[in-house]
């Protein structure tokens, strides 16, 4: 459902999220189970999800006979105590196409050549006038030459009139594969997490540590690169929700949004998507309700398919542009995208040791460039991060309404499928003093309610539903 203009921009939440390896490949969540029905749905096997009346869990994983999954579902659905049963529905991450400042186009795009590590390493052995031969001649080698100027988000013009200025603690939980936790650009910037995988802490498939860099790698330190949010007291908070193959099940992501909403996150990283389900929304909402912003990635399907968590009301639902500041290939486009930001060729960390996606997309240790709407996510993230550091009074209804206002419109002018309300732009976020979000209305849109973005016909909100039942 398109969502409710409030004055001339949008409330919105919606997304999940994804790591495009490769430049746009979806991955295939049933190599990790093993398992997929007759309906080509995947999740995990053995295993339901069930909410019980008045239980003081938010919901079960109950364990059942494999092979019988949807037969248990339909058992338990019938029961009078239950208020909802699903399979534990699995979830993946969608991608990434994977060393310093000047090669951060999304942060200044001065249409400066754009390199991936490799090229970057035999500049630096061979010198500056073999720049062609080491594109020519490399294996494996990335040399962008046609971005356009400025097709950036700020955040140098940002970084020149706010980096002196005083920041308050923020936390930006990173729900992700785990993040390389001795990384230099990272772990001045950590906070404790927690891990919801039977995997070991360390990101050995790469995702996450990429994610987090992008959103707020330590800056001004003369190491790597430079995170979006450049404040020191932006703090990271790794949650481990993706297993080293890069998938998981929905109750191992929800376990992880509980965990960083009780435990003081005020920024939620979705770098990450499947398929819907009750319990998954559930969770957003609570988040929401708790003052959490999420942020996850629209998909890279390159069409208009709906991936969740991103495309419920309570995520921004984050496109991908290139440096040109057109939509990405792989980017999906939908009545639900909220906001767009940079996700092509995108330069940020990676683990300091062997890792999944260097291996198979030929990604080096340490940094080195991805793509994805994964990738657009944590720009997102890390000037959310920023915003509610800048003022601590700001709730996440305040932040997600300045970081669509001021975003720059790109395609059709206003809101549209590809890029939301436009491509995010840090300088003017910062600088923003103008009217916050008018109070929350309900209003009619066809046959359902939306209550500023807030309210589909999947919304169950006793408050919303009053004002304007369905």
């Amino acid at each position: 459902m398109r969502k409710i203009k409030i004055g001339i921009t949008m409330l919105t939440l919606v997304m999940m999220g994804g790591l495009v390896l490769g430049i746009a490949a979806l991955a295939n969540s049933s190599s990790r189970t093993g398992n997929s029905n007759n309906e080509g749905i995947d999740y995990a096997p053995g295993q339901l999800i069930v909410k019980f009346q008045g239980d003081t869990e938010p919901f079960r994983v109950i364990k059942v006979p494999k092979g019988k999954v949807m037969e248990k579902v339909e058992e338990y659905r019938v029961k009078a105590n239950v208020v909802y049963a699903e399979p534990n529905y699995i979830l993946y991450a969608f991608g990434s196409n994977d060393r310093y400042y000047g090669n951060q186009w999304a942060l200044n795009n001065t249409s400066q050549d754009i390199y991936n590590k490799v090229v970057l390493d035999c500049i630096d052995e061979q010198g500056e006038e073999f720049v062609e031969w080491c594109c020519n001649n490399i294996d494996g080698a990335i040399c962008r030459l046609d971005s356009t100027p400025d097709a950036d988000i700020n955040w140098d013009e940002a970084w020149a009139d706010f980096n002196a200025s005083l920041f308050f603690e923020t936390i930006i939980a990173i729900l992700d594969t785990g993040i390389d936790k001795n990384h230099l650009d990272l772990f001045n910037k950590l906070v404790d997490g927690e891990n919801f995988t039977k995997d070991g802490d360390n990101d050995f498939y790469g995702h996450g540590t990429h994610v987090a860099g992008i959103a707020a790698a330590e800056t001004n330190n003369s190491e790597g690169i430079t995170g979006v949010a450049f404040s020191d007291n932006v703090k990271i908070m790794p949650v481990k929700v993706l297993g080293d193959d890069g998938c998981s099940d929905t109750g191992s992501v929800v376990n992880g949004i509980y965990y960083a909403t009780e435990h003081g996150a005020k920024v939620i990283n979705l770098s990450l998507g499947g398929r819907g389900s009750e319990t998954l929304k559930a969770a957003i909402d609570d988040a929401w309700k708790n003052g959490v912003l999420i942020a996850a990635a629209a998909g890279n399907d390159g069409g208009g398919r709906k991936r969740y968590p991103a495309s419920y009301s309570n995520v921004m639902s984050v496109a991908a542009t290139n440096y040109n500041d057109n939509t990405a290939s792989f980017s999906n486009f939908n009545d639900e995208i909220d906001i767009s930001a940079p996700g092509v060729n995108v330069f940020s960390t990676f683990p300091t040791y062997d890792f999944v996606l260097g291996t198979k997309y030929d990604r080096s240790q340490d940094y080195d460039i991805g793509s994805g709407t994964s990738m657009a996510v944590p720009h997102v993230a890390g000037l959310a991060g920023l915003l509610f550091a800048q003022d601590n009074s700001r709730n996440n209804a305040d932040v997600r309404y300045i970081i669509e206002k001021t975003a720059d419109d790109l395609g059709t002018e206003g809101w549209d499928r590809h890029f939301g309300w436009g491509r995010i732009n840090v300088y003017n976020a910062l600088n923003y003093t103008g009217e916050t979000p008018p109070p929350e209305e309900c209003i009619k849109d066809g046959r359902y309610c939306n209550c500023n973005g807030k309210c589909d016909k999947f919304e169950t909100s006793e408050s919303c539903l009053s004002d304007c039942p369905l």
